[in-house]
């Protein structure tokens, strides 16, 4: 398949497909200047209701693509990309590590805790295991299959990017904002689950 032949085929490839889920983002993503402005901010700390709502997402996530029905080895990859996030979002349990051996003044960071210094490399070698099972099994040969001839679910993508970018930007100096950078992350998680919820269905 050609570049031509590529992008020519992607109108014929674009769904308008709308379920549950899909709804409850738009809901969601209007609601989100509210959560700005009246939100309290305690409820989107570390380890809050806020981020443990996330996690459950993940979580529900993380079951779907290891019981996807087909194309099991790009869905444990998938799996495995998940766990990663996982791992980003709860800091590898930093927080209870941290209430747990520094007392309350101190910083909370790896490298104030005695073998801290390990975290972030393991967390690494996890990343490089993930890129190693996807040459190893060949996953990229699926993904590609996926990219050139899967439908296109234009709402739920839509969102997925926009939230993804509206999220890293809220960390930008300029912006700093903690409240739309979690809400955000937290629309760009709930389409997440969606699209693996479409795809895992293809066969």
């Amino acid at each position: 398949m050609t570049f031509v032949e590529f992008f020519k085929g992607i109108p014929q490839r674009m769904r308008f497909r709308i379920n549950f889920l899909t709804v409850f983002e738009f809901l969601y993503a209007l609601s989100i200047p509210f959560i700005i402005s009246y939100a309290p901010p305690q409820l989107f700390v570390e380890n809050s209701w806020f981020e443990n709502m996330q996690l459950f997402i993940l979580l529900v996530a993380f079951i779907l693509a290891l019981r996807a029905p087909h194309d099991k080895k790009l869905f444990m990859a998938v799996a495995l990309i998940i766990v990663l996030m996982l791992l980003r979002e709860t800091n590898m349990g930093r927080s209870y590590f941290c209430e747990k051996y520094l007392s309350p003044d101190e910083m909370c960071r790896w490298k104030k805790l005695k073998y801290g210094f390990i975290a972030e490399p393991l967390r690494n070698l996890y990343g490089l295991y993930i890129l190693y099972y996807i040459w190893r099994q060949k996953v990229y040969q699926t993904f590609f299959r996926y990219v050139l001839h899967a439908p296109i679910y234009v709402f739920d993508i839509s969102i997925l990017i926009l939230s993804a970018v509206a999220a890293t930007l809220a960390e930008h100096p300029l912006i700093d904002n903690e409240i739309l950078e979690e809400s955000c992350e937290m629309l760009m998680y709930l389409a997440f689950l969606n699209n693996l919820w479409f795809y895992r269905k293809l066969g």
